[in-house]
């Protein structure tokens, strides 16, 4: 079973769930780090979008996430990104006194890319997101280090 994180905001729902490892006997190395997942974004404020794209992330760019989204939450300011090294996926939520906001794309290697900018959110389904986040990580931890 999937662990997702949704970040919901006007118009937009961005969703990113882990599947399992993807080298489930490999704990070594870097290669135990690397997560099998995927990445549905419904964009419905001037259409209908809709792609769901699979990806491969590491676990440390999701645990790096989680700290930067707490961060940025708790100083009421800042941009918390979740940048993969594989470059499949953007998002950067950026917090300020009385606005949040989602911004970020999905590419589907040679076939297409989707953007999305300025997506208004608030900081309740931000925090949200932020414990679905902590569920995630602690189900796929960081296994080894490089």
């Amino acid at each position: 079973m999937a662990r997702e994180v949704t970040f919901d905001g006007d118009g937009c729902r961005f969703t990113l769930g882990v599947l399992r490892y993807e080298f489930a006997d490999d704990a070594r190395g870097a290669e135990a780090n690397w997560l099998r997942g995927g990445v549905r974004v419904e964009l419905s404020a001037t259409g209908a979008f809709r792609c769901s794209v699979p990806v491969m992330l590491m676990a440390d760019e999701l645990s790096y996430f989680r700290d930067d989204l707490a961060r940025v939450l708790s100083r009421q300011k800042g941009v918390a990104t979740l940048d993969t090294e594989e470059d499949c996926v953007s998002l950067a939520v950026t917090v300020m006194p009385g606005s949040c906001s989602l911004a970020g794309y999905v590419k589907s290697e040679g076939f297409a890319v989707l953007n999305f900018e300025e997506i208004v959110t608030d900081e309740a389904s931000l925090r949200g997101a932020h414990g679905q986040l902590v569920e995630v990580v602690r189900e796929f931890p960081v296994r080894a280090s490089a």
